[in-house]
């Protein structure tokens, strides 16, 4: 996947991880990957394996995640947090052969007779990475990514955000994570640059972190991002060297984009992009329509239309299905998960709603997430948004809950202070039409998020 031998020749002395306590340059780095590599090809790893690989984000999971794609092996990463069930869930679902840790033996894969990749679809490339969707909608699926597709998808990251050698990428977002492992990991690597593990997750021991370190560059979910705003008191120039901040994972709100702005001086890159298609569109100054923040332009090289239900091109400023036509597109699902659908060629359906205005991308919801409600359709993010403009609300989620024979509105809420199911039906009763203020409205103390920050719906 990268091409070691250019690392180590153009940037040897150069550091390629910075921790709390240690540097390791290119030259080492590329050290500890041939030799972890001649190690796993020597207890019988070949190429076109499939490995499940749980990841940290540590020096140790870099090293390893690249011998595997070192030695030809296909790697799916998994979040740590998974339990054993998920974790075998998606072993299957990809077909994994071995599965491994960041340090320590591989294993042959449970049951990896029946797991092993068969019948699925046959393509032009072998794929070198298995990425789970993230879940927020159903049950996750596993995009698969050739060699290629990869160094493509870090190739626009790389361009996107003018990334040079001299840069320092804190590494805020999971492995496990798309942007995390494609655009973090890799991307950083193949330009030269550093990657910087702030030590702790806490906010404030990350922004210290990141002032100690001289970082340029910080991308996370907006959730942590906001997080960092409330830890800030004090510390409000720690963020003083970063030139770029990338918000990415889960929908940017104007009040996170504002706050985070007013906090740190630092504009606030609305990213967006998929497993599936890679990175696709950027917004780098926050532009919005009324209190919506754009989800921007296309990357280089990444074109984007929208289409109708017969695949006909929509005008501007007319809802339509975000399709995406990028040298990074994936070549489909394992083991044929819902067959080729989304995938036509080079092109994915995302299945997210958008808008053009002045050529600059919104995001209009979810296809599959439209409510119905005595015929009429409800976009759950739409109510979401609004919910969230309650000066007492901090987090919300809308979901239908079927009542008989028909389907309504319900809201789960997490607020501050003393707030009742009335008084935000009232609030919301003042933007929405009446059959989208929801019918239920239920307080919780905290709404189920996987380890990126993005909402699982399914637990509601």
């Amino acid at each position: 996947m990268l091409d070691l031998a250019r690392l180590s020749r153009e940037f040897g002395s150069r550091p390629a991880i910075i921790e709390p306590d240690a540097e390791t340059t290119y030259a080492d780095l590329v050290k500890l990957v041939s030799t972890q590599a001649s190690w796993l090809e020597g207890v019988g790893m070949a190429s076109g394996d499939r490995v499940s690989l749980v990841c940290d984000e540590d020096r140790a999971t870099v090293v390893r995640a690249l011998a595997l794609l070192e030695c030809g092996c296909a790697v799916m990463p998994l979040s740590a947090q998974f339990g054993a069930d998920e974790r075998r869930q998606a072993q299957a679902a990809f077909g994994a052969q071995w599965t491994a840790n960041a340090v320590g033996p591989v294993e042959r894969a449970v049951a990896s007779g029946e797991a092993a990749p068969g019948g699925e679809m046959t393509f032009a490339e072998p794929p070198v990475l298995g990425m789970l969707s993230s879940g927020s909608t159903g049950t996750p699926k596993v995009g698969l990514k050739s060699a290629s597709q990869l160094r493509a998808y870090a190739a626009i990251y790389v361009e996107g955000l003018s990334l040079t050698p001299a840069d320092r990428v804190a590494v805020l977002l999971p492995f496990s994570f798309t942007y995390g492992f494609n655009s973090v990991m890799l991307g950083t690597l193949s330009a030269g640059a550093s990657l910087v593990f702030p030590g702790s997750r806490h906010p404030r021991k990350v922004m210290a972190a990141i002032s100690a370190q001289g970082v340029t560059i910080l991308g996370s979910t907006p959730t942590f991002l906001d997080l960092m705003v409330r830890f800030s008191e004090g510390v409000t120039d720690q963020l003083a060297a970063v030139r770029v901040c990338v918000a990415t994972g889960e929908p940017l709100s104007q009040r996170i984009a504002l706050r985070f702005a007013e906090t740190f001086g630092k504009t606030l890159w609305n990213n967006y992009g998929s497993s599936e298609a890679g990175p696709i569109t950027v917004d780098r100054q926050n532009t919005a329509h009324g209190d919506a923040i754009a989800l921007g332009r296309p990357y280089t090289g990444v074109e984007v239309t929208l289409r109708d239900e017969q695949d006909r091109l929509v005008p501007d400023g007319e809802i339509g299905e975000i399709v995406v036509r990028s040298p990074a597109t994936g070549l489909g699902y394992a083991s044929g998960q819902e067959g080729s659908r989304p995938f036509d060629g080079d092109r994915f359906f995302t299945g997210d709603l958008g808008v053009l205005r002045d050529g600059a991308l919104y995001f209009a919801g979810r296809r599959k997430l439209l409510l119905n409600t005595a015929g009429r359709k409800v976009d759950p993010s739409e109510v979401e948004h609004i919910l969230l403009q309650h000066p007492q609300v901090t987090d919300a989620a809308v979901v239908g809950h079927r009542d008989g024979d028909r389907e309504v509105v319900r809201a789960v809420v997490v607020a501050e202070g003393a707030l009742t199911a009335g008084e935000l039906m009232g609030f919301c009763n003042e933007s929405l039409a009446a059959y989208k203020v929801p019918r239920i409205v239920e307080f919780r103390t905290s709404l189920p998020r996987n380890d990126t920050g993005k909402l699982m719906r399914t637990a509601l």
